[in-house]
């Protein structure tokens, strides 16, 4: 007796398993015939993983609303509509601590003593990620505690030393990226 059974693993790829019943119950598998599709969708899967981790808009609800940008001079601030200076690479250092990183610009989000953001070739500036009770994330310097990450209603970088964690010009909402 011969059954043929089809498993479908995802829309574009599917696994074709002969089973054959006579004395002993074989499996035959052909990885030839699924190893192109195979190696198609991991390569698939890890440029949309690499596109959703690592590029994201912070967007900031003062105002009529900004996101926050890296410009290649060290400037921060926020722009209304999202352009290539706006798109930043969050990542975890260890839990609660992330790092931002202009895509575009290749400097790193930091603040100094005094509460003014800047962006710098340094890996070391490092932020306490906090999530509010409204859903907001806020960025809280690690090195300076209680300096918040802040844009004020025009855009422009707030002084992180002047303001809390409660106050909408902290809070931050991460986006996907266009």
């Amino acid at each position: 007796m011969h059954v043929s059974t089809v498993l479908f693993l995802t829309p574009t790829l599917f696994l074709s398993l002969s089973l054959s019943l006579s004395l002993s119950l074989s499996l035959s598998l052909s990885l030839n015939s699924i190893q192109g599709p195979l190696l198609a969708w991991e390569t698939y899967v890890n440029i949309a993983k690499a596109r959703l981790v690592n590029q994201q808009l912070l967007y900031c609800r003062v105002g009529i609303g900004y996101h926050l940008q890296v410009l290649s001079n060290g400037t921060v601030g926020g722009v209304h509509e999202p352009t290539e200076h706006s798109l930043l690479m969050v990542f975890a250092m260890k839990r609660g601590v992330v790092g931002i990183r202009g895509i575009k610009s290749g400097m790193y989000l930091c603040m100094s003593q005094e509460g003014i953001a800047h962006g710098a070739f340094s890996s070391d500036c490092l932020f306490k990620e906090s999530l509010e009770e409204n859903h907001y994330t806020t960025f809280s310097s690690l090195s300076h505690p209680g300096i918040y990450l802040a844009l004020s209603h025009k855009g422009e970088a707030k002084r992180g030393t002047s303001v809390g964690r409660l106050q909408p010009c902290t809070h931050f909402l991460p986006r996907r990226a266009p």
